[in-house]
């Protein structure tokens, strides 16, 4: 009879461990996931001061496991701005690698949304880690891609975008994925180094009677004489 009763306080006292267990990591996952949006000029100051009375900072997103993310309204566009640490000494098209085609969000991997986009859906991996980022794996799916490149400090797309992936330092996991709501439509990505920072830019249009125009967002960082 005593063998009876510890068999099954042990198994009732191992139940209750592993229900503890898995409230823990529950409740860790919630807590990393949690993306407090607040009303900020965070990386307002990376814009052309000649721009800055045209562009209105919006909500910036702060969480525990990532950089913050902010997001601004210029005229019917929506910009995101995502910033990584990298090395100083790295140049921009030895950091960003493209690949051209369909990507996928991580199978099992809980995502966060911006919020009041109305054309497309900008989701962040909540599981993710800060760290230094080496490289950047970008996956494109869309048409009339035109690039440029200023100096090492500037690489730029411009396309009619259906969805992209961005992975770090060769991760399998996307850090971002961005994919259309009804239809693709002309949108601009780019990628700005600052000293050991590297800012992840997009501009998408925010309804659906207006596009991004080639350069549009480019020359909110660049002067014209310098394209």
């Amino acid at each position: 009879m005593k063998i009876k009763k510890r068999y099954f306080l042990g198994v009732f006292v191992f139940t209750i461990l592993v229900f503890g267990v898995i409230t823990f990591i529950k409740i860790h996952r919630i807590t990393n996931a949690l993306i407090l949006p607040k009303k900020t000029d965070t990386y307002a100051d990376i814009f052309l001061k000649s721009k800055s009375d045209l562009i209105k900072s919006d909500l910036t997103y702060f969480s525990k496991n990532r950089l913050p993310v902010a997001t601004f309204n210029y005229e019917r566009f929506k910009i995101i701005i995502c910033k990584f640490n990298i090395s100083d000494k790295a140049k921009i098209d030895e950091l960003v690698k493209l690949n051209l085609g369909r990507s996928q969000r991580a199978f099992g991997i809980t995502y966060n949304s911006i919020l009041f986009l109305n054309q497309f859906n900008f989701e962040l991996n909540t599981e993710s880690k800060m760290q230094k980022c080496n490289q950047i794996n970008l996956s494109i799916l869309g048409d009339s891609i035109n690039t440029t490149r200023i100096k090492d400090d500037v690489l730029d797309y411009y396309l009619t975008l259906d969805h992209l992936s961005i992975k770090l330092n060769g991760e399998s996991d996307p850090e971002i994925f961005v994919s259309k709501k009804d239809k693709a439509v002309p949108s601009e990505i780019l990628f700005l180094k600052k000293r050991d920072n590297l800012f992840v830019v997009v501009m998408i249009p925010n309804t659906n009677d207006y596009d991004v125009k080639p350069n549009s967002l480019l020359n909110l960082f660049i002067q014209q004489n310098e394209n």
